[in-house]
């Protein structure tokens, strides 16, 4: 019953980039297939199981994320369309040495609010996929050439916990063949094989796209040298309030620019994020 339609998935990310006004496509790892992994968005629902997939930008402008798109389905077994979920929780984590780590944004998006279309394709079992899209509440601006991952989970209609699970649909071919999978059993992520079906929408973002130059680059130019120096000198001794006070240069967030701050820079000084 499967039925791949890559045309069909092409004109919708050209609609709705389209539609994005400034966003522009920041990541693409589109539908190849509806028959993906369970992915519920808390614990005890359906297979117990939430699924990651990671991610890296190149784009050192568009990294500002303001939205997302995804594609999935219902099971199948008992229903056939989006009827026993409520939302989806959608989660970004930086990454820990090859699996998700720290968790960076989270939210849970209710169903209408994901604007679900169906794409004409089907599962296995007969569930229908839909494409789905959410703008975020708060953009994550997050670094170039840096492992991420992404994690979308079904959250059921109360009393539908045991109902169809959330199947997030499959790619084949943008992906490193490499996700992760939480139990839920308390040991956090594991590695799995396969990727899943996504896109990230960004927009321009200010100060360096590579990571590694904070403390210290006040210029956003991502080498931490004498420029960035003489700003914090410019603005050394002053405390909020002060005209001179710069509190991109009071790194310890203390509310004065001082000793403190000038060894966190001197510690820095050298760097070079390019």
């Amino acid at each position: 019953m499967n039925r791949i339609r890559v045309p069909l998935m092409i004109v919708c990310l050209g609609l709705l980039s389209a539609t994005a006004g400034a966003q522009v496509l920041a990541y693409s790892q589109p539908n190849d297939n509806p028959d993906g992994p369970y992915s519920d968005g808390v614990p005890g629902q359906y297979w117990s199981t939430r699924i990651a997939d990671d991610f890296v930008l190149t784009d050192s402008v568009n990294r500002r994320i303001v939205g997302v798109t995804w594609w999935g389905s219902p099971e199948g077994v008992s229903y056939f369309d989006l009827e026993p979920f409520s939302g989806w929780t959608v989660k970004f984590y930086e990454d820990d040495n090859g699996l998700p780590g720290t968790l960076v944004y989270d939210e849970t998006f209710a169903k209408d609010d994901t604007n679900p279309v169906p794409t004409g394709n089907y599962n296995m079992n007969g569930g229908a996929e839909y494409e789905q899209v959410v703008t975020l509440s708060t953009p994550v601006t997050l670094a170039v050439d840096q492992t991420y991952w992404i994690s979308i989970g079904g959250v059921a209609l109360p009393g539908h916990e045991q109902d169809d699970g959330w199947e997030w649909s499959r790619n084949y071919f943008q992906g490193n063949d490499l996700s992760a999978a939480d139990y839920f059993d308390g040991n956090g992520y594991a590695a799995r094989v396969g990727d899943t079906a996504f896109a990230l929408w960004g927009e321009p973002a200010g100060g360096c796209p590579h990571p590694g130059c904070d403390p210290g680059d006040l210029n956003d130019d991502c080498v931490v040298d004498l420029n960035d120096l003489a700003l914090l000198l410019a603005a050394y001794d002053n405390c909020a309030g002060d005209p001179n006070y710069n509190p991109d240069a009071d790194f310890d967030g203390s509310g004065c620019v001082d000793l403190a701050d000038l060894a966190m820079m001197l510690g820095a000084y050298g760097n070079d994020c390019i």
